[in-house]
């Protein structure tokens, strides 16, 4: 097993798709945070100082996660950008956050996962490993692997992410950014880790099952681009209008994505357990699904 891990590093480091996706990576989560934090600095912005003829008038609304609270925190993209933009500081959870919920590290993470996960069987190696090795730990490794290279490009993103909004933030918006909390920021990177790798276990999956690189990438694209939160919102409206269900139920509490968008910094502790248990039991159906479809099917 050890030696199918290193083998697969080994082939991981060689590749230059690792790389090319790296960069593209490290671009995405730039731009998102460049993007972000001017944003955030227009709406650090005093209204005092802008004229009549010149002056920009932002107004910006977002939901209430609770509304009968003193100090109620807003959801959503534009309730994190408003949240943001009334902080004193900014920490390295919430820069991580602010990189990873709009699910632009996972675009090009899954795209090198299907690339990463299905070479074998691109190059024929796969026949060679199937005759002397057990097909379980040809799953286990490419996800072992796969945990291993999501880890290194969050950390780097994070690292680039941070020295973005370190110069743009801190001149534009005159607020520091620091490390802050290290608890908050083990919390924020652990359940990001999670979540990022339990939907590198449910592609490597959709590999398993398909054994289609054309198959696999537009799950990962799809998944990607939010069209399953789209497709969660249709369900919780025919399930509340015919279901007698809380008004609080939703679909998209119970997939790990929502770990990956619906985090913050400051939310409780129920909320953390949850998001962390559906990630684990995805993480463990989606391997044992992929384990099983890789015995079941034919190597070639």
């Amino acid at each position: 097993m050890f030696d199918l891990i290193r083998s697969n590093l080994f082939l991981m480091k060689k590749s230059r798709s690792t790389y090319i996706m790296t960069i593209i990576a490290i671009a995405t989560t730039a731009i998102t945070i460049l993007s972000n934090a001017l944003l955030i600095a227009l709406l650090h912005e005093p209204a005092e100082d802008n004229d009549d003829e010149n002056g920009v008038s932002v107004t910006m609304t977002a939901d209430y996660e609770d509304a009968t609270s003193d100090d109620p925190t807003m959801t959503g993209t534009v309730g994190t950008l408003m949240n943001a933009a009334n902080k004193n500081s900014y920490s390295a959870a919430d820069i991580l956050t602010m990189m990873t919920s709009g699910m632009n590290l996972l675009l090009p993470l899954s795209i090198y996962l299907v690339i990463f996960a299905n070479s074998d069987s691109k190059n024929g190696y796969i026949k060679n490993l199937g005759g002397c090795v057990a097909r379980r730990k040809i799953v286990l490794a490419k996800l072992i692997c796969s945990a291993v290279y999501t880890i290194f490009a969050m950390l780097i993103s994070w690292g680039v992410s941070m020295a973005i909004a370190k110069a743009v933030i801190e001149s534009k918006c005159k607020v520091d950014v620091v490390f802050g909390s290290g608890e908050d920021f083990a919390k924020a990177l652990g359940i990001q880790l999670l979540s990022h790798i339990t939907i590198a276990a449910v592609i490597i999956m959709v590999i398993m099952i398909t054994r289609s690189t054309a198959v696999s990438i537009a799950f990962g694209v799809a998944l990607s681009s939010g069209i399953p939160t789209l497709l969660y919102q249709v369900a919780d409206m025919v399930l509340h209008k015919y279901v007698d269900i809380s008004d609080d139920f939703s679909i998209a509490d119970y997939v790990p994505s929502n770990a990956i968008t619906g985090f913050s910094p400051a939310q409780d502790s129920d909320t953390t357990t949850r998001m962390i248990v559906v990630c684990v039991i995805y993480l463990v159906i989606a391997t044992v699904i992929g384990i099983a479809a890789m015995k079941k099917k034919d190597i070639r």
